[in-house]
């Protein structure tokens, strides 16, 4: 050891043994000197033994208050700290050099005094042994080393059956340019422990098929290790021709690898019915319909898709998606400043801005919000922090908020990188006239000074100046910038009803894609295409993929009570599609639609409920719906089954179907009025609602209910035909 290494334990030394006899301070500093040789690493060795033994996770010592008096960094985050807290904190009661088996430290986790962790190391294991070697050897601080990279093998792994078993081994490789095996030093953790186990000597099990992950980490570093065992041993050829987009080709590659056969495509109405719900917000015309059913080609429906992606529809739906991303809403005694915001965000989506250039105007902006409506954004969080919270999850898919009180539990973000990004923001006055001032700063909660600002994972700022533009910077430069990845995945939720990574907010590294390589392909594409947000749906809603039918296929039997994930494996890798709930908004404009009484959105003035944009205002019906009326921000899709059950027993028994059924001005009444029949009224208002024509059965059900009426028992029994209608659930999910 070096002279200043040697000079630490000697110290503590004395420290101990100053309450002790001095036989005992001599005979322990013998047995230190005779395994000074060999004594442990305390940065590359006795932390990551700790996080293995999760000492210092968020549950125990590594929580933000500590526990029991003794706080760590979450995962060894901070090795300057936690060696202070072990060895030197509350008169260095941890460590026992003179007597090193009588440390708290030591005797806490071999079960040998109360623990509220209970026995974490067997006294005669080989990770106790380390513990008390380094005590022996006077617990010196060590050398300090940082990994660089982990080296896991075997990379990735393919099983044919299931349970499989295979030995991890981790190499880490260090910034001296060392290396070393730290597999018993590294904590690996599965992100499903019915799926996928991992025993006390690395011994990985695989208990089922699918696809599934394991966390493998070593203080600042962690990867991935992902393992495949096939749903089916036979071989599945692809289905149909050989895809020629760049989703199908990803897609179809892991059902192949999965074992998983795929669905064939949905049929044209089904289609076009997804088509214009997920683009447009609308149901489809029954004479697009016909059109699609008569002359189905993949010409025509580029032109449909086009069509739509240029609608003043897609342009009021999608400035609704965005404004719930950016949590826009109204703030109190200022209308100007939301209808600025307003107007702003429709004519850029209107005009297919690109989204780079669109997050770097909100960014920085600056002046009259009730003027310039992408200055409104910045006034949407209440301080520093909150700004860079909604930056990181509105642009950048990040829960950065969860570095406020400690490091990121679960990413690579520390304390510095969040109040870092805070005190960019920090000298900006968001008041109606929004300007950078050059003063404010946040605290630290780490240090308890004023942050430095920062680019999150990446580097320090000068303390002084305007650094909005190196935030746009790292938001949106390189092949596949956090923003394009963030918005790819957005994109993907809305249009398949799951992101590629799930939840949409956390785009952390322990948090895998079900399709990685796809995602960034995608995000490449994004950049490629030069941001625009219409070539990118437009590329999702013409794969293969998008097209497919909502069935469980017979080959991906998921009747095995052995393989409970078989159940939800043709959906999460997309063999088939799943139906998806309809937005309020889009639900209150389709019972509206069929029949043709327009939404009571009052007090908002907008015609139709895809146009109601601020969620702090009342909206009339589309509240009775459950809208979304958090300002934190919702996305308008979700795989939910059903919609608020206070929604539902409105729609069974309240007035805005009633009174929409009974209402003389009706669709309905008009076309009794002007004579139409019964198979007339039935056709026709099935295809409005449910955008495909009535079963045989169904119009023979209904004809039978409805022959030798009264005009009076005719129309309440056509009245209850539209009731049903709009109650269905085929009626309120997207195919």
């Amino acid at each position: 050891m070096t002279p200043g290494h040697t000079l630490f334990p000697i110290l503590l030394l004395i420290l101990t043994a100053w309450q002790q006899p001095a036989s005992a301070a001599q005979s322990v500093d013998s047995a230190a000197v005779d395994a000074a040789a060999e004594i442990p690493d305390f940065q590359t060795q006795i932390l990551p033994l700790l996080t293995r033994s999760g000492c210092n996770a968020g549950a125990c010592h590594g929580a933000a208050a500590g526990r029991g008096e003794f706080r760590l960094s979450l995962f060894a985050a901070d090795p300057a700290a936690d060696f202070q807290a072990i060895t030197l904190e509350r008169h260095s009661r941890r460590i026992h050099l003179a007597r090193p088996e009588l440390s708290l430290l030591f005797r806490k986790a071999c079960g040998q005094m109360e623990h509220g962790g209970g026995q974490i190391l067997d006294p005669d294991g080989s990770a106790a042994r380390l513990l008390l070697n380094w005590i022996r050897g006077g617990a010196p601080p060590g050398i300090p080393r940082i990994p660089a990279e982990l080296i896991v093998t075997p990379e990735n792994w393919t099983a044919s059956a299931i349970p499989a078993t295979t030995q991890l081994k981790i190499i880490a490789r260090f910034n001296d340019g060392s290396t070393a095996d730290v597999t018993r030093f590294s904590r690996s953790t599965s992100t499903d422990a019915s799926a996928i186990t991992v025993s006390d000597s690395d011994s990985l099990t695989v208990l089922r098929p699918g696809l599934h992950h394991l966390i493998i980490r070593y203080l600042n570093q962690t990867v991935l290790f992902r393992t495949v065992v096939p749903f089916s041993s036979s071989a599945i050829p692809p289905g149909g021709s050989q895809p020629d987009t760049l989703i199908d080709r990803h897609i179809n590659q892991t059902l192949r690898q999965l074992g998983l056969d795929q669905a064939g495509p949905a049929a044209p109405e089904i289609w076009l019915r997804r088509i214009s719900l997920q683009l447009a917000g609308k149901l489809p015309s029954p004479e697009l319909i016909g059109r699609l059913q008569a002359n189905d080609s993949p010409a025509l429906r580029q032109r449909i898709v086009d069509d739509f992606l240029a609608s003043a529809a897609f342009t009021d739906y999608w400035t609704l998606q965005l404004a719930r991303l950016l949590q826009l809403h109204s703030l109190p005694n200022e209308p100007a400043a939301f209808e600025a915001s307003a107007v702003w965000l429709r004519t850029a989506v209107a005009e297919d801005r690109p989204l780079d250039q669109l997050v770097r105007q909100l960014l920085l902006a600056s002046g009259d919000s009730h003027a310039d409506g992408a200055a409104g954004f910045s006034r949407m969080a209440a301080d520093a922090r909150s700004h860079a919270e909604l930056i990181g999850q509105a642009f950048a898919g990040l829960s950065l908020g969860c570095a406020n009180c400690h490091n990121h539990p679960l990413d690579r973000w520390t304390q510095d990188d969040f109040h870092g990004l805070a005190a960019v923001f920090a000298p900006l006055d968001r008041g109606r006239m929004v300007q950078f001032t050059g003063r404010g700063s946040v605290t630290n909660l780490r240090t308890g000074d004023p942050a430095t600002p920062r680019i999150p994972g990446l580097r320090d700022l000068s303390p002084d100046g305007d650094h909005r533009e190196a935030v746009v910077d790292w938001l949106t430069s390189g092949s596949a910038p956090p923003l394009a990845r963030n918005v790819t995945n957005r994109l993907w939720k809305h249009l398949f009803g799951r992101g590629l990574i799930e939840p949409v907010n956390d785009l952390s590294l322990t948090n895998p894609a079900t399709h990685p390589e796809l995602l960034t392909a995608l995000a490449e594409e994004l950049v490629s295409s030069h941001w625009s947000l219409r070539a990118m749906l437009r590329q999702i809603v013409l794969s293969e993929t998008w097209g497919r039918a909502s069935v469980t296929l017979a080959a991906n039997d998921v009747s095995s009570p052995a393989n409970p994930s078989l159940q939800n494996a043709s959906a999460l890798f997309l063999a088939c599609r799943t139906s998806l709930a309809v937005p309020a908004e889009v639900l209150a404009d389709a019972i509206a639609d069929v029949c043709d009484i327009p939404p009571d959105l009052s007090p908002q003035p907008a015609a139709r409920a895809v146009q109601v944009l601020d969620p702090a205002r009342p909206a009339g019906e589309l509240d009775l719906l459950g809208r979304c009326r958090k300002l934190s921000g919702c996305t308008l899709n979700s795989t939910q089954s059903e919609l608020p059950l206070s929604a539902q027993l409105h729609l069974l028994n309240g007035r805005l179907i009633n009174a929409r059924t009974t209402d003389s001005a009706s669709r309905l009444h008009k076309m009794l009025r002007d004579g139409h029949s019964n198979t007339d009224i039935v056709t026709h208002l099935t295809l409005l609602a449910l955008s495909r024509q009535p079963t045989p059965a169904e119009l023979a059900d209904w004809l039978q209910q409805l022959e030798a009426r009264t005009p009076d028992e005719r129309r309440q029994k056509l009245e209850d035909f539209l009731w049903s209608l709009l109650n269905c659930q085929e009626f309120r999910r997207i195919p």
